[in-house]
């Protein structure tokens, strides 16, 4: 049996790990707005569905009705918090140096669907600049993850790199594609 460079296997955890983290720090930003009871966010308008990030031949995987609540497009100057319906401890948790972030609120914790926001920060403030469908491990998140349970562990975590199964989609990031 051959072995694969050490650089590879690196690169391929590097990835995984990566893409566990963002999945993490959306579920963290989610599970404290909740905790919290400050900034809820608000349901958006059935009549401007989030666009699906995964399909099958073209067709939605989740029908927009079914998107968990995300907050309202808004623009406001000030702390993340306001915008993105997190609370204060979370929302201070991201870098000051950040001009994107990547919120991911699951629909429940033994769920692995979930709703994928972008937030950029502009002059006047953040505001989100797109919404979509996501996934996250096949059994959910948890706060608890240990590995091989198929939950994406919660957190706050920034992006250097991006990996997957698939085959790279196009993202400005170095890319891993792993093959299994």
């Amino acid at each position: 049996m051959r072995r694969r460079p050490a650089s590879s296997r690196v690169r391929r955890r590097r990835a995984l790990a990566v893409l566990l983290l963002a999945t993490l720090l959306v579920v963290v930003l989610w599970r404290a707005a909740r905790a919290s009871g400050v900034d809820e966010p608000t349901p958006t308008s059935a009549a401007a569905p989030a666009p699906s990030s995964v399909t099958d031949g073209g067709a939605p995987a989740v029908a927009p009705g079914d998107a968990p609540a995300v907050a309202p497009d808004r623009q406001v100057p000030g702390p993340l918090a306001s915008v993105a319906g997190v609370g204060t401890h979370t929302a201070a948790s991201v870098p000051s140096s950040s001009s994107q972030v990547v919120l991911v609120r699951g629909d429940a914790a033994s769920l692995a669907t979930t709703a994928v926001e972008l937030y950029q920060r502009t002059a006047a403030g953040w505001v989100r600049s797109a919404r979509w469908r996501g996934h996250v491990g096949a059994k959910g998140w948890s706060s608890d993850h240990r590995e091989g349970d198929l939950r994406t562990p919660t957190g706050t975590y920034t992006l250097s790199d991006a990996g997957g199964l698939q085959a790279d989609p196009g993202t400005a990031l170095p890319y891993h594609r792993s093959p299994s």
